[in-house]
Protein backbone atom coordinates (compact mmCIF):
# COMPACT_ATOMS: atom_id res chain seq x y z
CA UNK A 1 0.00 0.00 0.00
CA UNK A 2 1.38 3.41 -0.97
CA UNK A 3 2.30 5.73 1.91
CA UNK A 4 1.94 8.72 -0.43
CA UNK A 5 0.22 9.41 -3.74
CA UNK A 6 1.85 12.36 -5.50
CA UNK A 7 0.46 14.06 -8.63
CA UNK A 8 2.86 14.05 -11.57
CA UNK A 9 4.68 17.33 -12.17
CA UNK A 10 7.55 18.74 -14.19
CA UNK A 11 11.06 18.57 -12.77
CA UNK A 12 11.22 22.36 -12.67
CA UNK A 13 8.15 22.42 -10.40
CA UNK A 14 9.58 19.64 -8.27
CA UNK A 15 12.82 21.57 -7.80
CA UNK A 16 10.91 24.65 -6.64
CA UNK A 17 8.94 22.61 -4.11
CA UNK A 18 11.87 20.56 -2.82
CA UNK A 19 15.37 21.93 -3.31
CA UNK A 20 16.85 18.74 -1.80
CA UNK A 21 15.25 16.41 -4.35
CA UNK A 22 18.62 15.56 -5.96
CA UNK A 23 21.38 13.48 -4.37
CA UNK A 24 24.30 15.73 -3.30
CA UNK A 25 27.55 15.91 -5.27
CA UNK A 26 31.03 17.23 -4.53
CA UNK A 27 30.67 20.04 -7.07
CA UNK A 28 29.68 22.33 -4.20
CA UNK A 29 29.62 22.15 -0.41
CA UNK A 30 27.06 19.47 0.32
CA UNK A 31 24.99 18.15 3.22
CA UNK A 32 26.37 14.61 2.90
CA UNK A 33 30.16 14.70 3.34
CA UNK A 34 31.85 14.41 5.69
CA UNK A 35 28.98 15.06 8.10
CA UNK A 36 25.47 14.27 6.90
CA UNK A 37 22.80 16.84 7.80
CA UNK A 38 19.53 15.75 6.18
CA UNK A 39 16.65 18.19 6.03
CA UNK A 40 13.61 17.68 8.24
CA UNK A 41 10.42 19.72 8.53
CA UNK A 42 8.94 19.97 12.05
CA UNK A 43 5.16 19.66 12.18
CA UNK A 44 5.06 21.28 15.64
CA UNK A 45 7.15 23.38 18.02
CA UNK A 46 8.65 22.81 21.47
CA UNK A 47 8.71 25.49 24.17
CA UNK A 48 11.17 25.79 27.03
CA UNK A 49 8.32 24.97 29.45
CA UNK A 50 7.35 21.70 27.77
CA UNK A 51 7.94 18.42 29.59
CA UNK A 52 9.76 15.90 27.39
CA UNK A 53 9.72 12.12 27.88
CA UNK A 54 12.39 9.98 26.23
CA UNK A 55 12.00 6.24 25.85
CA UNK A 56 13.64 3.38 23.98
CA UNK A 57 17.13 2.12 23.22
CA UNK A 58 20.47 3.48 24.42
CA UNK A 59 20.27 6.32 21.92
CA UNK A 60 17.18 7.63 23.73
CA UNK A 61 19.39 8.08 26.79
CA UNK A 62 21.94 10.01 24.69
CA UNK A 63 19.12 12.31 23.58
CA UNK A 64 17.95 12.82 27.16
CA UNK A 65 21.46 13.74 28.34
CA UNK A 66 21.84 16.39 25.63
CA UNK A 67 18.39 17.89 26.26
CA UNK A 68 19.04 18.14 30.00
CA UNK A 69 22.37 19.82 29.32
CA UNK A 70 20.48 22.57 27.53
CA UNK A 71 18.18 23.09 30.49
CA UNK A 72 15.04 21.36 29.21
CA UNK A 73 12.80 19.33 31.51
CA UNK A 74 13.25 15.68 30.60
CA UNK A 75 11.58 12.59 32.06
CA UNK A 76 11.75 9.92 33.36
CA UNK A 77 14.25 10.97 35.97
CA UNK A 78 17.38 8.86 36.32
CA UNK A 79 16.75 6.72 39.41
CA UNK A 80 19.82 4.47 39.14
CA UNK A 81 21.31 6.19 42.20
CA UNK A 82 18.43 4.71 44.24
CA UNK A 83 19.08 1.18 42.94
CA UNK A 84 21.40 -1.20 44.87
CA UNK A 85 24.91 -0.90 43.32
CA UNK A 86 25.10 -4.51 42.18
CA UNK A 87 22.09 -3.98 39.89
CA UNK A 88 23.23 -0.72 38.31
CA UNK A 89 24.08 -0.99 34.63
CA UNK A 90 23.93 1.61 31.87
CA UNK A 91 21.19 -0.32 30.07
CA UNK A 92 19.08 -1.14 33.14
CA UNK A 93 16.03 0.69 31.80
CA UNK A 94 16.71 0.60 28.05
CA UNK A 95 14.01 -0.87 25.80
CA UNK A 96 15.36 -1.94 22.44
CA UNK A 97 12.35 -3.30 20.54
CA UNK A 98 8.92 -1.79 19.82
CA UNK A 99 7.35 -4.62 21.83
CA UNK A 100 9.41 -3.82 24.93
CA UNK A 101 8.60 -0.13 24.63
CA UNK A 102 4.88 -0.90 24.51
CA UNK A 103 5.14 -3.20 27.55
CA UNK A 104 6.94 -0.55 29.61
CA UNK A 105 4.15 1.92 28.92
CA UNK A 106 1.47 -0.66 29.74
CA UNK A 107 3.06 -1.54 33.08
CA UNK A 108 3.02 2.17 33.92
CA UNK A 109 -0.37 3.16 32.52
CA UNK A 110 -2.62 0.09 32.48
CA UNK A 111 -1.00 -2.66 34.58
CA UNK A 112 -4.23 -4.64 34.83
CA UNK A 113 -4.09 -5.40 31.10
CA UNK A 114 -0.64 -7.01 31.02
CA UNK A 115 1.07 -9.87 32.82
CA UNK A 116 3.32 -8.83 35.69
CA UNK A 117 7.09 -8.77 35.59
CA UNK A 118 7.16 -11.05 38.62
CA UNK A 119 5.69 -13.90 36.58
CA UNK A 120 8.84 -13.78 34.40
CA UNK A 121 11.28 -14.12 37.31
CA UNK A 122 13.63 -17.09 37.08
CA UNK A 123 14.26 -18.86 40.42
CA UNK A 124 17.88 -19.82 41.05
CA UNK A 125 19.19 -22.80 43.02
CA UNK A 126 20.33 -20.55 45.88
CA UNK A 127 16.84 -19.15 46.40
CA UNK A 128 17.62 -15.89 44.57
CA UNK A 129 15.75 -14.67 41.49
CA UNK A 130 16.78 -13.31 38.11
CA UNK A 131 14.55 -10.75 36.35
CA UNK A 132 14.89 -10.95 32.53
CA UNK A 133 12.55 -7.97 32.03
CA UNK A 134 15.31 -5.54 33.10
CA UNK A 135 18.87 -5.18 31.84
CA UNK A 136 20.63 -6.06 35.09
CA UNK A 137 23.32 -8.76 35.27
CA UNK A 138 22.98 -10.40 38.69
CA UNK A 139 20.24 -12.28 40.59
CA UNK A 140 18.84 -10.99 43.85
CA UNK A 141 16.16 -11.36 46.46
CA UNK A 142 12.61 -11.22 45.14
CA UNK A 143 11.77 -8.24 47.37
CA UNK A 144 14.73 -6.31 45.91
CA UNK A 145 13.71 -7.02 42.32
CA UNK A 146 10.10 -6.10 43.13
CA UNK A 147 11.23 -2.75 44.54
CA UNK A 148 13.40 -1.99 41.48
CA UNK A 149 10.49 -2.71 39.17
CA UNK A 150 8.12 -0.66 41.31
CA UNK A 151 10.52 2.29 41.17
CA UNK A 152 10.84 2.14 37.39
CA UNK A 153 7.10 1.75 36.88
CA UNK A 154 6.52 4.81 39.08
CA UNK A 155 9.13 6.83 37.19
CA UNK A 156 7.50 5.92 33.88
CA UNK A 157 4.18 7.27 35.09
CA UNK A 158 5.78 10.72 34.82
CA UNK A 159 4.85 10.48 31.13
CA UNK A 160 1.39 11.62 32.22
CA UNK A 161 2.69 15.17 32.73
CA UNK A 162 4.61 15.28 29.44
CA UNK A 163 3.38 16.65 26.13
CA UNK A 164 6.44 15.85 23.97
CA UNK A 165 7.42 12.19 23.66
CA UNK A 166 10.64 11.04 21.96
CA UNK A 167 10.84 7.31 21.19
CA UNK A 168 13.95 5.65 19.78
CA UNK A 169 13.51 2.24 18.15
CA UNK A 170 16.57 0.00 18.33
CA UNK A 171 16.06 -3.47 16.86
CA UNK A 172 13.52 -6.15 15.90
CA UNK A 173 15.06 -9.34 17.35
CA UNK A 174 12.91 -10.13 20.40
CA UNK A 175 13.21 -12.64 23.25
CA UNK A 176 9.69 -13.91 23.99
CA UNK A 177 8.41 -15.74 27.07
CA UNK A 178 5.70 -18.03 25.70
CA UNK A 179 4.22 -18.77 29.14
CA UNK A 180 3.62 -15.15 30.13
CA UNK A 181 3.35 -13.46 26.71
CA UNK A 182 6.06 -10.99 27.79
CA UNK A 183 9.01 -9.79 25.71
CA UNK A 184 12.24 -9.86 27.69
CA UNK A 185 15.10 -7.36 27.87
CA UNK A 186 17.70 -9.79 29.17
CA UNK A 187 18.99 -13.11 27.85
CA UNK A 188 17.69 -15.94 30.12
CA UNK A 189 19.91 -18.63 28.62
CA UNK A 190 22.75 -18.29 31.13
CA UNK A 191 20.49 -18.82 34.15
CA UNK A 192 18.09 -21.45 32.74
CA UNK A 193 18.51 -25.17 32.14
CA UNK A 194 17.60 -26.81 28.83
CA UNK A 195 14.11 -27.70 30.01
CA UNK A 196 13.38 -24.14 31.12
CA UNK A 197 14.74 -22.71 27.87
CA UNK A 198 11.90 -24.43 26.00
CA UNK A 199 9.52 -21.74 27.24
CA UNK A 200 11.43 -19.01 25.35
CA UNK A 201 11.76 -18.23 21.66
CA UNK A 202 13.35 -15.60 19.45
CA UNK A 203 10.96 -13.58 17.31
CA UNK A 204 12.17 -11.57 14.32
CA UNK A 205 9.56 -8.87 13.75
CA UNK A 206 8.44 -7.83 10.28
CA UNK A 207 7.20 -4.47 8.99
CA UNK A 208 3.55 -5.23 9.67
CA UNK A 209 4.17 -6.17 13.32
CA UNK A 210 6.32 -3.10 13.99
CA UNK A 211 3.67 -0.87 12.41
CA UNK A 212 0.86 -2.44 14.44
CA UNK A 213 2.91 -2.06 17.64
CA UNK A 214 3.50 1.62 16.88
CA UNK A 215 -0.27 1.96 16.48
CA UNK A 216 -0.80 0.36 19.90
CA UNK A 217 1.72 2.74 21.46
CA UNK A 218 0.00 5.72 19.85
CA UNK A 219 -3.43 4.53 20.99
CA UNK A 220 -2.18 4.15 24.55
CA UNK A 221 -0.63 7.62 24.57
CA UNK A 222 -3.80 9.11 23.10
CA UNK A 223 -5.88 7.60 25.91
CA UNK A 224 -3.71 8.88 28.76
CA UNK A 225 -1.98 12.04 27.53
CA UNK A 226 -3.43 15.49 26.75
CA UNK A 227 -4.87 15.95 23.27
CA UNK A 228 -2.04 18.29 22.33
CA UNK A 229 0.79 15.76 22.84
CA UNK A 230 3.39 15.40 20.09
CA UNK A 231 5.59 12.46 19.26
CA UNK A 232 9.06 12.35 17.70
CA UNK A 233 10.23 8.98 16.38
CA UNK A 234 13.86 8.14 15.78
CA UNK A 235 15.66 4.97 14.74
CA UNK A 236 18.82 4.25 16.68
CA UNK A 237 21.91 4.10 14.46
CA UNK A 238 23.57 1.74 16.97
CA UNK A 239 23.92 -1.61 15.16
CA UNK A 240 23.28 -5.07 16.56
CA UNK A 241 26.16 -6.28 18.73
CA UNK A 242 25.26 -9.83 17.71
CA UNK A 243 22.36 -11.64 16.05
CA UNK A 244 20.26 -14.68 16.94
CA UNK A 245 19.76 -15.39 13.25
CA UNK A 246 21.89 -17.72 11.14
CA UNK A 247 23.41 -14.97 8.99
CA UNK A 248 26.10 -12.32 9.11
CA UNK A 249 25.29 -9.73 11.78
CA UNK A 250 25.89 -7.05 9.13
CA UNK A 251 23.04 -8.49 7.05
CA UNK A 252 20.81 -8.98 10.09
CA UNK A 253 21.39 -5.38 11.18
CA UNK A 254 20.53 -4.07 7.72
CA UNK A 255 17.19 -5.88 7.83
CA UNK A 256 16.51 -4.73 11.39
CA UNK A 257 17.08 -1.06 10.67
CA UNK A 258 15.26 -1.22 7.32
CA UNK A 259 12.11 -2.62 8.95
CA UNK A 260 12.16 0.01 11.69
CA UNK A 261 12.89 2.79 9.23
CA UNK A 262 10.08 1.92 6.80
CA UNK A 263 7.60 1.46 9.65
CA UNK A 264 8.41 4.88 11.17
CA UNK A 265 8.13 6.55 7.76
CA UNK A 266 4.65 5.24 7.09
CA UNK A 267 3.50 5.86 10.66
CA UNK A 268 4.69 9.47 10.75
CA UNK A 269 3.03 10.17 7.40
CA UNK A 270 -0.32 9.01 8.80
CA UNK A 271 -0.30 11.12 11.99
CA UNK A 272 -0.11 14.92 12.03
CA UNK A 273 1.38 15.06 15.53
CA UNK A 274 4.15 12.52 14.77
CA UNK A 275 7.51 13.51 13.26
CA UNK A 276 10.36 11.33 12.11
CA UNK A 277 13.76 12.79 13.02
CA UNK A 278 16.48 11.53 10.61
CA UNK A 279 19.21 10.85 13.17
CA UNK A 280 19.78 7.37 11.74
CA UNK A 281 20.56 8.82 8.31
CA UNK A 282 22.84 11.49 9.72
CA UNK A 283 25.00 9.02 11.62
CA UNK A 284 24.94 6.27 8.99
CA UNK A 285 25.79 8.50 6.00
CA UNK A 286 28.46 10.58 7.73
CA UNK A 287 32.14 9.80 7.45
CA UNK A 288 32.86 7.01 9.96
CA UNK A 289 35.71 8.92 11.61
CA UNK A 290 33.26 11.69 12.50
CA UNK A 291 30.20 9.65 13.42
CA UNK A 292 31.39 6.58 15.35
CA UNK A 293 33.13 6.03 18.65
CA UNK A 294 36.15 3.74 18.90
CA UNK A 295 33.96 0.64 19.40
CA UNK A 296 32.43 1.21 15.90
CA UNK A 297 28.94 0.74 17.39
CA UNK A 298 28.08 3.82 19.38
CA UNK A 299 27.74 7.27 17.78
CA UNK A 300 30.38 9.81 18.69
CA UNK A 301 29.52 12.54 21.16
CA UNK A 302 30.07 15.02 18.35
CA UNK A 303 27.43 13.49 16.04
CA UNK A 304 24.91 13.12 18.88
CA UNK A 305 25.36 16.76 19.86
CA UNK A 306 25.12 17.86 16.25
CA UNK A 307 21.77 16.15 15.78
CA UNK A 308 20.29 17.29 19.07
CA UNK A 309 21.34 20.89 18.44
CA UNK A 310 19.93 20.76 14.90
CA UNK A 311 16.69 19.34 16.31
CA UNK A 312 16.34 22.08 18.92
CA UNK A 313 17.26 24.80 16.44
CA UNK A 314 14.33 23.63 14.28
CA UNK A 315 11.82 22.74 17.02
CA UNK A 316 12.48 25.03 19.97
CA UNK A 317 10.61 28.33 20.06
CA UNK A 318 13.09 31.11 20.87
CA UNK A 319 16.08 28.90 20.04
CA UNK A 320 17.96 31.94 18.75
CA UNK A 321 17.64 33.56 22.19
CA UNK A 322 19.07 30.58 24.06
CA UNK A 323 22.70 31.60 24.59
CA UNK A 324 23.86 28.11 25.55
CA UNK A 325 22.22 26.63 22.47
CA UNK A 326 23.62 29.25 20.07
CA UNK A 327 27.12 28.97 21.57
CA UNK A 328 27.12 25.18 21.24
CA UNK A 329 25.74 25.42 17.71
CA UNK A 330 28.59 27.73 16.77
CA UNK A 331 31.13 25.30 18.27
CA UNK A 332 29.58 22.35 16.42
CA UNK A 333 29.56 24.27 13.13
CA UNK A 334 33.27 25.03 13.58
CA UNK A 335 33.90 21.33 14.15
CA UNK A 336 31.98 20.48 10.97
CA UNK A 337 34.20 22.88 9.00
CA UNK A 338 37.30 21.26 10.52
CA UNK A 339 36.01 17.82 9.54
CA UNK A 340 35.39 19.08 6.01
CA UNK A 341 38.95 20.39 5.67
CA UNK A 342 40.46 17.12 6.90
CA UNK A 343 38.11 15.09 4.73
CA UNK A 344 38.89 17.05 1.56
CA UNK A 345 42.63 16.85 2.23
CA UNK A 346 42.36 13.07 2.10
CA UNK A 347 40.84 13.04 -1.39
CA UNK A 348 42.88 11.92 -4.40
CA UNK A 349 43.96 14.80 -6.62
CA UNK A 350 41.30 14.12 -9.25
CA UNK A 351 38.50 14.22 -6.63
CA UNK A 352 39.80 17.47 -5.13
CA UNK A 353 39.71 18.95 -8.61
CA UNK A 354 36.09 17.90 -8.93
CA UNK A 355 35.35 19.86 -5.74
CA UNK A 356 35.59 23.08 -7.78
CA UNK A 357 32.46 24.87 -8.85
CA UNK A 358 31.48 23.66 -12.33
CA UNK A 359 28.35 25.74 -12.64
CA UNK A 360 29.42 27.09 -16.06
CA UNK A 361 31.22 23.98 -17.26
CA UNK A 362 28.41 22.69 -19.44
CA UNK A 363 28.07 26.02 -21.26
CA UNK A 364 31.83 26.25 -21.80
CA UNK A 365 31.98 22.69 -23.08
CA UNK A 366 29.25 23.43 -25.62
CA UNK A 367 31.22 26.47 -26.85
CA UNK A 368 34.39 24.39 -27.17
CA UNK A 369 32.55 21.72 -29.16
CA UNK A 370 31.12 24.32 -31.54
CA UNK A 371 34.54 25.94 -32.04
CA UNK A 372 36.13 22.54 -32.66
CA UNK A 373 33.52 21.67 -35.27
CA UNK A 374 34.13 24.98 -37.05
CA UNK A 375 37.90 24.40 -37.01
CA UNK A 376 37.43 20.91 -38.43
CA UNK A 377 35.19 22.32 -41.18
CA UNK A 378 37.80 25.01 -42.08
CA UNK A 379 40.57 22.40 -42.03
CA UNK A 380 38.64 20.11 -44.37
CA UNK A 381 38.00 23.03 -46.74
CA UNK A 382 41.75 23.82 -46.81
CA UNK A 383 42.60 20.17 -47.47
CA UNK A 384 40.14 20.07 -50.36
CA UNK A 385 41.64 23.32 -51.78
CA UNK A 386 45.18 21.91 -51.60
CA UNK A 387 44.11 18.64 -53.23
CA UNK A 388 42.54 20.58 -56.10
CA UNK A 389 45.74 22.65 -56.47
CA UNK A 390 47.85 19.46 -56.61
CA UNK A 391 45.62 17.95 -59.31
CA UNK A 392 45.87 21.14 -61.36
CA UNK A 393 49.66 21.13 -61.16
CA UNK A 394 49.76 17.46 -62.26
CA UNK A 395 47.65 18.26 -65.32
CA UNK A 396 50.00 21.12 -66.34
CA UNK A 397 53.04 18.87 -65.95
CA UNK A 398 51.71 16.46 -68.57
Amino acid sequence: MAIERIPMERLSQLAKRNKEFRWPTRATRNRLEPVCSPRFDPAFKITSTDNIFTLGSCFANSIAVELRTLGLKVFPEDIKKDIPPEFRTNNLDFHYTPKNILQSLKWALEPDKINTRQNCYIKMNDGLFFDPTLGHKVPGKKQTLDQINKSYTKSYRSILKCNVIIITLGLIECIFDKDTGIYLENWPGDVSNDEELAKYEIQILDHEEVSSTLSEIYKLLSEFLPNNFNLILTVSPVPLASTFRNCDVLVANSYSKSVLRTATEGFSKNHKNVDYLPVYESVSYSDRMASWDTDLRHPSQFIVQLNMLRMLKAYLIGAEDNNLLTDRLKTIEEQVIDYEKEFQASWPEQLRAFRADFSGAEKNLTEYVNKSEKLIEIQNQEINRLNQLIELMKQKAF
